[in-house]
């Protein structure tokens, strides 16, 4: 049976495309990178979240149209990257960003262009390679629900 998350909070946004934006920008290497260099490898606060250096009022129009676009792919493509992993005795749930780096380091790159900072593009994926378990589901993973014999 599906438990409340223990570990959630909320942040506010000024508008719904906001939120959509910084949830696709939020989901991809770049940020996986800021987490690795400021979080504590464990957690995602808020205040690493909130510190990530890009203000979305900053993007131009015609970058936040595609970003728009990718965060709406990427908000249809989650519900099938779901992966649940058995940690003690508890199926936990969640996405695996391996499929959806498509739609990730598109956004991802157009951030980059946005901040001038696209030749740093191979360095952020170097670094995403470095920090990401990238061996595989673990052997106690599943992506199907329920699990068998549950």
């Amino acid at each position: 049976r599906a438990i409340v998350q223990p570990k959630v909070g909320s942040t506010a946004f000024r508008a719904e495309e906001d939120q959509l934006i910084a949830s696709a920008v939020l989901a991809g290497r770049l940020s996986f990178a800021w987490w690795g260099l400021k979080g504590d490898d464990f957690d995602v606060t808020s205040g690493v979240l909130k510190s990530f250096p890009v203000d979305l009022a900053d993007i131009p129009e015609d970058a936040r149209s595609k970003l728009l676009n990718l965060a709406h792919q990427l908000r249809s493509e989650m519900p099938k990257a779901l992966v649940y992993t058995l940690y003690a005795k508890k199926w936990l749930g969640n996405y695996d960003m391996k499929m959806l780096r498509h739609i990730t380091d598109e956004v991802d790159e157009i951030v980059l262009q946005t901040l001038g900072l696209e030749a740093h593009l191979p360095t952020v994926r170097r670094i995403d390679a470095r920090l990401f378990r990238s061996s595989g589901d673990a052997g106690n993973s599943i992506r199907t629900w329920p699990p068998p014999n549950s």
